[in-house]
């Protein structure tokens, strides 16, 4: 994989709830939780490679919040935008710990393999015109 150049947002990890769940504060709290988490992801070390914690994981994010508004999983934990704009779309009325977790920088990655990769000097420009004429924030913006 090539890495392009062009930082894009920093998003934040976000834990979502039933309206009536005790909030969560601080990252103890999370112990006696059954958390749901998207198969295979990563979210941040501390909490990827706690054995004490009780993940249950799923295919995709909006099953994990379905699971949390039926009462099946206490927690959900996933990218910020993503988990509103899905908790806002498919209507399932939970809401967001006070207990969130910094994003990381992120990239987009070419395999060496695509086609693509003949074009990554072309596509860092245009990401940078993207994230320079607002066109970027703009599309982040739809999520919200």
């Amino acid at each position: 994989m090539t890495y392009l150049d062009v930082e894009l947002t920093r998003e934040g990890k976000a834990f979502y709830l039933q309206p009536e769940a005790p909030d969560i504060r601080q990252y103890g709290e999370l112990v006696s939780r059954y958390i749901g988490v998207l198969r295979s992801a990563k979210y941040f070390k501390r909490f990827d490679d706690d054995k004490n914690l009780r993940k249950y994981s799923v295919g995709d994010y909006s099953t994990a919040l379905r699971m949390v508004s039926k009462g099946r999983i206490e927690v959900a934990i996933m990218p910020e935008l993503l988990g509103d704009y899905l908790n806002k779309t498919k209507s399932y009325d939970l809401r967001k710990a006070s207990f969130k977790v910094p994003g990381q920088p992120s990239f987009i990655a070419v395999s060496k393999r695509s086609k693509l990769a003949q074009s990554i000097e072309e596509l860092e420009i245009a990401l940078r015109e993207m994230k320079a004429d607002g066109t970027i924030d703009r599309i982040i913006g739809l999520y919200r």
